[in-house]
Order: C-alpha cells, then sequence, then structure tokens
C-alpha cells in the first residue's frame, strides 16, 4: 500500500497525468529517487471538488456557473432572478 502511494494520491484528486504517474511508480518506484519524483508529481494538482447542484446555477446567458443567492452574474453582469 504505501508503495504505491503515489498512484493512489494521483487517482483520488483526477490527475491528468495519472497513467504516467502509475507507469513511473509501478516500474521505478522500487528506486527511491523516482519514487519521491512521482509522490511530489502526484501532489502538484489539487483535488477537484464538484460543486453541489443547490449552491450553483448557470447564467441564462453566458451559461456559467454562479452561485444561486447571487445577484449579478461575475462572469457576463447580467441580472440574475431568484430561484
Amino acid at each position: 500500500m504505501f508503495y504505491f502511494w503515489p498512484t493512489l494520491r494521483a487517482r483520488d484528486v483526477r490527475h491528468p497525468a495519472f497513467t504516467s504517474i502509475f507507469i513511473v511508480n509501478f516500474l521505478l518506484g522500487w528506486l527511491l529517487i523516482p519514487w519521491v519524483i512521482a509522490l511530489a508529481w502526484a501532489y502538484r494538482h489539487k483535488k477537484i471538488v464538484e460543486p453541489s447542484p443547490d449552491e450553483y446555477v448557470k447564467c441564462p446567458d453566458c451559461r456559467e456557473l454562479v452561485k444561486a443567492d447571487a445577484n449579478i452574474c461575475k462572469h457576463c453582469r447580467c441580472k440574475l432572478v431568484p430561484q
């Protein structure tokens, strides 16, 4: 489990280079330096958090996500009607 820590971290945060991190970890992870590099690589990407549908709505003009209680869209500055 400890050996695949970089791979598990990359999978958890949905890292765009997950496959590359896995390959480096699997083939070279038994060496200390490539394992540390893979771990640092996996931690460079922040976790993607999906916005909940209750918190955000789409702007009717630009279709970008804005907070549900907002009065003005921060992207296109159109006035929003409270839901």
